[in-house]
């Protein structure tokens, strides 16, 4: 089973983490309110739901199996905390990290 990510946003900031996930067969999907984000060009998917849309975000994530991912962004790691249901608490740099190391992704 291929692993699925949502990387958000997808701004240049995140175009690295894109292409690496992609080059390592993970399907990405990118989730911006930006519809001329560069991120959405390397992804396999653009989300066409608004980020301040917890509701239908939550709807969507049930669905499938997924892992909502920011780098470089407080926003987007705000987010991804939500939707990856860690009780609000905005992630670190130091907890982002772990999670990365976990799932092999580059630090």
């Amino acid at each position: 089973m291929i692993k699925k990510f949502v990387v958000t946003p997808a701004s240049r900031w995140q175009v690295e983490m894109i292409n690496y996930l992609r080059k390592k067969k993970f399907y990405v999907m990118s989730l911006d309110d930006d519809s001329h984000a560069i991120g959405h060009k390397f992804s396999n998917k653009r989300l066409f739901i608004k980020t301040k849309n917890k509701k239908e975000l939550i709807k969507f994530s049930n669905k499938i199996k997924i892992f909502f991912l920011s780098v470089c962004s407080d926003f987007g790691e705000k987010i991804c905390n939500n939707l990856n249901k860690k009780n609000n608490i905005l992630f670190n740099k130091f907890h982002q990290r772990k999670i990365q190391k976990k799932i092999d992704l580059p630090i």
